[in-house]
């Protein structure tokens, strides 16, 4: 008996020691994941601080504006710097606030809230205008032109419906610019993607190849130039990268283009069913889209050298095509008379948003939004008819209140979108 009791007592002693150390531990335990945490936390807050800093800044540009490329201000505890650049007809402010041991990066996308500028549902800048009504119109807002002209007309078999078409008025104002574009931005789209650092590369290019090889959806902001073609043949985020194509675009039937900034001397082809998010498509040459959907804030931009005679006839053309952003045709020199670049819409196309031709607009379709032109321009073959309103539909009351302009357009300065770094 005694050995027996004096074998559990001989026990008594680790027993005791072990069941401290776990008690210890357990301390040891919960002080340090209560310190961690609380670090993680703290670490939290500050960079919560730094991206409030950043939006902070961001607001204040919009308040009072911006004019250098580069600043650095003092924030409570943070420094920040903020750089202006452009991504094609927008601007971007990359706005950095940097603490003690940590930094936020953010990116934002501005544009224009142009209030006075587009205010009309249709602005016709074509001097001592005169214009001719047919069809059935409906234009809810006013009419802007040089001069109050409008007579009814008939035109073959079009049902010609005498009713009161205008839900607005009719502004005169005889010194309605023509031009409110300056060459030199779309000019200087281009040259920023050739300037500087960029990936290039020869050939016919395929999206499908380059994307294993070019990283075009691992780093954001990248440069690329390619010498030929490029074939878009699946879908892709260019995490608002710009490329530079000296050979026609494709973008194939069911493809998704994100984020993307395309730039090209030559044509652009977009094929059934396609989507377009937050793109931008620069062309020297055509645009066509093609039974497909273009989501807000995208933009096709036509721009026309008007000496060349080679493409007397080109334009944007939209067909069964549903497009939220701005059109834009630019002319090199927009009073040229002997061309017939034209923005076509046809009538199973609806746009939401901008129209914008320095030449010509042929307006078969719906448009919910506004739409700014040096004239109308409709083919019912085998005839031309130019500033005629021929079943016309502009309803600028349905456009988006929130809606923004291209930042080539003078207005007051509103965030796009917002993108961290």
């Amino acid at each position: 008996m005694y050995s027996k009791n004096k074998y559990i007592q001989g026990f008594s002693l680790p027993a005791t020691l072990v069941i401290m150390l776990i008690v210890v531990g357990l301390i040891f335990s919960v002080y340090f994941s209560f310190f961690f945490w609380n670090k993680f936390a703290i670490r939290n807050l500050q960079r919560e601080q730094l991206s409030l800093d950043c939006y902070s800044a961001a607001q204040e540009i919009l308040a009072n504006g911006f004019s250098q490329q580069t600043i650095e201000s003092l924030g409570e505890t943070n420094q920040v710097t903020i750089t202006k650049k452009k991504w094609g007809l927008f601007n971007t402010y990359t706005i950095c606030a940097k603490g003690i041991h940590d930094s936020v990066s953010s990116m934002f996308i501005t544009a224009s809230k142009c209030e006075n500028l587009f205010e009309p549902a249709l602005t016709i800048s074509k001097e001592n205008f005169r214009g001719s009504l047919t069809g059935n119109n409906y234009i809810n807002g006013d009419i802007k032109v040089t001069r109050n002209r409008f007579s009814w007309g008939q035109i073959g078999k079009v049902r010609t419906v005498k009713k009161e078409y205008l839900i607005g008025q009719i502004v005169i104002d005889k010194n309605i610019k023509p031009k409110l574009i300056n060459n030199l931005v779309i000019e200087g789209i281009k040259n920023d993607i050739l300037l500087g650092d960029k990936l290039k590369f020869s050939g016919k290019q395929y999206l499908s190849e380059l994307k294993s090889s070019a990283g075009f959806e691992k780093q954001k902001l990248r440069k690329f130039e390619l010498n030929s073609e490029l074939v878009i043949d699946e879908s892709f985020d260019a995490n608002y990268s710009k490329i530079f194509c000296k050979g026609d675009v494709v973008v194939k039937e069911g493809s998704k283009i994100e984020n993307a900034l395309i730039f090209t001397p030559g044509k652009i082809n977009v094929e059934d069913n396609c989507i377009l998010i937050n793109s931008q498509l620069f062309s020297e040459t055509e645009i066509k889209i093609k039974k497909s959907i273009a989501n807000y804030p995208s933009i096709l931009c036509l721009y026309i050298d008007s000496a060349d005679k080679s493409k007397i006839k080109a334009g944007i053309e939209l067909e069964n095509t549903t497009f939220n952003g701005s059109l834009l045709l630019v002319e090199s020199d927009s009073l040229d008379i002997s061309n017939q670049h034209s923005i076509s819409i046809d009538k199973e196309s609806i746009v939401q948003g901008l129209v914008y031709s320095e030449k010509y607009a042929g307006l078969e379709g719906k448009v919910y939004g506004t739409v700014y032109c040096r004239g109308l321009r409709n083919k019912i073959p085998p005839t031309i008819y130019i500033n005629w309103l021929i079943d016309l539909l502009i309803d600028k009351s349905q456009m988006d209140d929130n809606f923004l302009f291209p930042a080539v357009f003078e207005g007051r300065t509103e965030i796009v979108d917002e993108i961290e770094l």
